[in-house]
């Protein structure tokens, strides 16, 4: 069942790499699908040459590389990657990820992670250039809703359409059961 599952996810990643902007994207979402599995995941960009590995390491969550997958290819003329040097991995945004959603321009993979054992942001990678940003929760994020002092948050990419993305963040304050949750739409490429 969940074979079928993670092949019609894969897909429809591979049938949406003719979408245009305003269509909705294909969000790959960690859990609960990866603690049936005892190998990684591999998802491939549906426009262009990478392709992101999940390590589902059981309680210790999930991890993520992102490689140079296609065989031949090179994403650009002034990039970083080249055939000797095609995976590419940081702790910040590759530790105990949550989702992960391609770019519509094939340039960017955006990553949401927990506080568990990773940043509890969701980060912009920028492909071609091996470069990543944290993009929410920003520290005046945190200041607007009040979420010093909190013990821990997790982050999740709900949905991508017309360029922007549908997040939600769940901050947990060790006081209450119930978490504070948030969700919020953030402009991306």
């Amino acid at each position: 069942m969940h074979l079928t599952r993670m092949l019609i996810t894969l897909s429809l990643l591979l049938f949406a790499s003719s979408a245009v902007a305003d269509e909705v994207n294909d969000i790959y979402k960690i859990r609960p699908y990866s603690r049936n599995y005892t190998e990684p995941i591999i998802v491939h960009q549906p426009n262009g040459p990478f392709a992101a590995i999940i390590f589902p390491e059981d309680a210790l969550g999930d991890y993520l590389g992102v490689i140079l997958y296609d065989i031949g290819s090179q994403p650009g003329e002034n990039t970083t990657w080249d055939l000797g040097d095609r995976f590419w991995q940081d702790k910040t945004w590759a530790d105990d990820i949550t989702s992960i959603a391609w770019g519509p321009s094939g340039k960017y993979l955006y990553v949401a992670t927990s506080e568990i054992y990773g940043d509890g942001g969701i980060f912009q990678l920028n492909l071609l250039e091996k470069t990543f940003i944290k993009i929410y929760p920003t520290e005046d994020n945190r200041k607007e809703f009040g979420i010093h002092g909190k013990l821990g948050y997790e982050t999740e990419i709900m949905e991508i359409k017309n360029l922007m993305m549908r997040i939600r963040i769940e901050f947990y304050d060790g006081d209450s059961e119930e978490p504070l949750i948030i969700e919020s739409e953030l402009p991306i490429e």
